[in-house]
């Protein structure tokens, strides 16, 4: 009878000591954001069709193809347009100008891809704090089974060794040890994930899955991820390539439409409860928005020497003309 009492006691005390508390109500700073301290008011840059720069001869006397197309959605077409035409003396300006305005991109472009990296991490960071309250929970529930075999292997024993007792009372002992140790091992295995409830207000990656017209990208990040062709002719936008790989591939891929649609709707919304696997692939996500965010750097480079190159070419000119111009009046 006493140890009947002595099972159910054990039973409750193990049934209670699997339990963890709640990362709900006692969650780290997850409604922290990666967002610029001061909000900058970002205008649109307008993108030119084609046709105003590919034939233009005296553009492409100077620029590549690739180049005009990264001037386009940079918005540079009408100054470099205005630059070549300007009369020498205003062309030393202009280009000073534009060379300025390029550099700036890049700085552009590293603020998008510090605030990207920032997002990653911060997923990144709460899915390992849910994943240690996973493990330290899976790692009581084993240390619980091992304790709870080797008692119930020890009282078993004790009942057929040294107190004699009946084969069908201690085995029926050894039964009920057997049964929790096997309900503490599928519960091991069957757990739900942890959730935790994870804001994002400012979500750079909703913006790119809805294609938000009143996005947080600076204007010329913007126009490089979802204008058509921005890198090469005949080729979808950068955002599109983005979502497309989303939804076939990776852990999203495998998902069914049901699983895949809620999910994005989570991804691309303004927050919720978040398990570990979708806070990694939040993660994941970030990771490949800022990549394609730093190729842009490439097209940048590749047109800021061929505007250095342009201004190589004209500088001399213009300071041998105003020399040219120096020696008649001292003559």
């Amino acid at each position: 009878m006493y140890l009947k009492y002595f099972v159910i006691i054990l039973l409750i005390t193990i049934t209670g000591g699997c339990g963890s508390d709640d990362p709900r109500s006692e969650s780290p700073n997850v409604k922290m954001e990666c967002a610029p301290l001061e909000t900058i008011q970002l205008k649109s840059l307008p993108v030119l069709p084609e046709d105003a720069f590919e034939n233009d001869p005296i553009l492409n006397k100077y620029f590549s193809i690739q180049a005009l197309h990264t001037a386009n959605y940079l918005g540079l077409i009408p100054e470099l347009k205005s630059m070549v035409a300007a009369p020498e003396k205003e062309r030393e300006d202009k280009i000073q100008d534009l060379e300025y305005k390029v550099s700036t991109v890049f700085m552009k472009i590293s603020v998008t891809a510090a605030e990207l990296d920032c997002e990653e991490e911060r997923a990144d960071q709460i899915a390992d704090y849910l994943l240690d309250i996973s493990s330290t929970r899976n790692w009581m529930l084993t240390l619980y089974s091992i304790i709870l075999a080797a008692i119930g292997t020890i009282i078993v024993s004790l009942m057929d060794l040294v107190f004699n007792t009946k084969k069908t009372i201690y085995r029926s002992v050894q039964i009920v040890f057997g049964i929790t140790v096997a309900i503490i091992g599928v519960s091991i295995l069957t757990t739900q994930e942890i959730q935790i409830s994870f804001n994002h207000e400012r979500n750079l990656l909703g913006e790119i899955g809805n294609d938000d017209t009143n996005s947080h990208f600076h204007p010329e990040v913007w126009n490089f991820l979802t204008k058509p062709e921005a890198r090469e002719k005949g080729k979808p936008p950068l955002r599109e390539v983005l979502i497309g790989r989303w939804k076939t591939t990776g852990e999203l891929g495998a998902k069914s439409d049901d699983e895949k649609n809620k999910l994005l709707k989570l991804l691309f919304g303004k927050g919720g409860l978040y398990s570990a696997s979708e806070l990694r692939i939040r993660a994941n996500y970030f990771d490949q928005l800022e990549s394609t965010v730093n190729l842009m750097k490439s097209d940048v480079l590749n047109l800021q020497e061929q505007l250095y190159r342009y201004g190589i070419c004209i500088r001399p000119i213009s300071k041998w003309i105003l020399d040219s111009n120096s020696y008649s009046l001292s003559a």
